[in-house]
């Protein structure tokens, strides 16, 4: 037992995880310049190392106490919404996707990271939310995440956008830059 609410385990420290058990062989990737080219050629998968966070644009804006609002701990559970949960931990995946980049391109990493909004899709997680059913195709809901993945114009210029319809947009979240390190730190904090 870690101790973490269990949507924010999944849906922001599993992405954390990931993101830096996985990060020595995607700065390898990014640095081999012959494998990015022999990619070019069979593909469309752009100009570094990439990694696409699934976040949403279902949101919420966070507080800047992360540990009494946003992992919730097991005496706070009478506060629990599942709902307003589902929003910090999606919004948070934005925030921390932006501040990764930051810092890839402050080392000189050649990672891109985005983050995306997939659509809504008939799912388990959304009737959890009390939601009865999606209204886009699984197929559709593939496409924008699928395009951050393998677009040769999704690249480092693009890093720390979060993606709509496969369009880049600024996340309205990441311009509050205090919130962004705070929320960076505490996450950081549980590894």
């Amino acid at each position: 037992d870690d101790n973490e609410e269990l949507q924010f385990s999944v849906n922001v420290m599993s992405y954390i995880r990931l993101m830096n058990g996985l990060l020595p062989l995607l700065i390898k990737s990014g640095q081999d310049k012959q494998r990015r080219i022999d990619i070019k050629q069979l593909s469309n998968y752009g100009d570094c190392a990439k990694i696409v966070n699934v976040a949403s644009q279902y949101t919420t804006s966070l507080s800047t106490d992360p540990g009494k609002y946003f992992n919730l701990s097991p005496n706070m559970k009478h506060n629990y919404d599942s709902n307003e949960q589902y929003k910090k931990t999606k919004a948070a995946d934005r925030m921390l996707t932006y501040k990764a980049s930051q810092i890839f391109i402050e080392k000189g990493y050649n990672i891109g990271i985005y983050s995306c909004h997939p659509g809504v899709t008939t799912s388990n997680v959304l009737s959890g939310l009390g939601f009865g059913s999606g209204w886009d195709s699984a197929i559709k809901c593939a496409k924008t995440p699928l395009y951050c993945a393998t677009n040769n114009n999704v690249g480092l210029k693009q890093s720390g956008k979060f993606f709509k319809d496969s369009k880049p947009t600024d996340c309205q979240y990441c311009r509050d830059k205090k919130k962004v390190q705070i929320i960076w730190d505490y996450c950081q904090s549980l590894l």
